[in-house]
């Protein structure tokens, strides 16, 4: 039916208890699907096998946009046939390798395939077995690649040796050298790594040099009553959002909230329209519905997709309760430096 039809553009067969000929099926469905975006087959303890039919069938399709592939049983041999995949793949901007069996053969064949892809933007590795070995390998290449903007690596054994990689890489550091050319990276998820104090020092130090990064995930790291004034004195300093062990309510909100506030000025850049305007022209009230907000940014086209409007209001809805107050939003884009060569374009060109 799927190989014919033209409507259903999501598929959830997460949790299926899959056959191992299912890949194949899904595969060959693939190959002549026009209109499926969205595709999850997690939890279906599928093998390598599967995995190199579906990156075959995705070299050839080019409307898939987010695959989710997470809690199966692929291990090196899949992680390379998804990284050959990539190497051709131009549509998809979503992938999600996590709860797999991946190490650091699967985290250099993927490095290397930053190099070539120009559409992949969120990279989920979490609860794989990297090791600092895959974290550098994996790292190394992100300098030569500005798309990929969300990269989780949380709990593969990643200490401070792979911290450092990582941070050299995103900025585009090598040796004591800054090249000109440093990642696009604007998130990196850490949770649950033995970072140790070297690890977070190295990630500190690097990451404030970076243009672009704005989050910093290292939930459930052990860190010293020292090292978290360091972070909280960072915070203040640098509009860059971090999420630690220890972190109060109020901090944890802030921080979401002023990193929320500068990727919303960088989304908008890309429109030529100032931020503080932008508020204004949705707050009609008090408070500003979050569907209002994600029409609002969807309606920018090419500023934004739908992976970064959801990161967006993530960041500037952190209580979750499906409004963001504008008494605290506001404020918080005031206080944010602008983004260059922002003109004041009028925005009566976006539809609310």
């Amino acid at each position: 039916m799927l190989k014919k039809n033209s409507n259903i553009c999501r598929l959830n067969l997460g949790s299926n208890q899959l056959k191992n000929d299912s890949g194949y099926y899904i595969s060959s469905m693939l190959c002549t699907n026009t209109s499926l975006t969205h595709i999850c087959i997690s939890h279906n303890t599928l093998a390598d096998k599967e995995a190199l039919h579906l990156c075959e069938a995705l070299k050839l399709n080019s409307t898939l946009q987010s695959l989710d592939v997470s809690h199966n049983q692929f291990t090196d041999s899949a992680g390379q046939a998804f990284a050959a995949m990539l190497m051709d793949n131009s549509s998809l901007t979503s992938l999600n390798l996590s709860w797999n069996m991946l190490g650091k053969i699967a985290a250099a064949a993927l490095g290397q395939c930053f190099k070539v892809n120009s559409t992949l933007q969120s990279l989920d590795l979490s609860w794989n077995g990297l090791g600092d070995e895959g974290a550098a390998l994996l790292g190394r290449p992100l300098r030569h690649n500005s798309n990929l903007r969300h990269l989780s690596l949380a709990v593969n054994h990643i200490g401070p040796f792979g911290a450092e990689r990582l941070a050299s890489s995103i900025c585009g550091i090598k040796g004591k050298k800054i090249k000109k050319t440093a990642s696009g990276l604007t998130t990196l998820v850490l949770d649950r790594n033995p970072l140790g104090r070297k690890g977070v020092m190295y990630l500190l130090k690097h990451l404030q040099q970076s243009d672009v990064f704005t989050e910093l995930s290292i939930k459930e790291v052990v860190l010293s009553p020292d090292l978290i004034e360091m972070l909280r004195q960072m915070i203040k300093s640098r509009p860059i959002c971090v999420f630690y062990e220890g972190q109060n309510e109020q901090e944890r909100k802030k921080c979401s909230l002023y990193g929320g506030s500068v990727h919303l000025h960088r989304v908008l850049a890309r429109g030529k329209i100032i931020s503080a305007q932008f508020l204004k022209a949705i707050a009609t009230a008090e408070k500003i519905k979050i569907e209002d907000l994600r029409n609002a940014v969807r309606n920018l086209k090419k500023c934004s997709n739908e992976i970064e409007t959801e990161r967006l209001i993530s960041n500037l809805d952190p209580d979750r309760d499906n409004f963001i107050l504008h008494k605290e939003v506001v404020p918080v884009v005031y206080k944010t430096p602008p983004v260059k060569n922002v003109s004041r374009r009028r925005i009566s060109r976006v539809k609310f």
